[in-house]
């Protein structure tokens, strides 16, 4: 799976403290790694189908 950041995101990001954005980062990545393993801190998004959220801290990363 390739993990693609939209540019409004990746505006966000930088927006992030540098440990949280690497900690978020790798969170991310490791889910593109493996999609269908089960990962710590992800729920599907009511209402839309194949779209998830991510927490890491006090962030949240939707994604698809």
């Amino acid at each position: 799976m390739k993990l693609i950041i939209l540019k409004s995101a990746t505006r966000r990001l930088m927006d992030l403290p540098p440990k949280q954005r690497a900690a978020l980062m790798a969170r991310l990545t490791e889910i593109t790694a493996d999609p269908f393993a089960p990962h710590g801190n992800v729920k599907p998004l009511k209402g839309e189908a194949d779209a998830f959220r991510l927490r890491q801290g006090d962030w949240r990363a939707v994604y698809r």
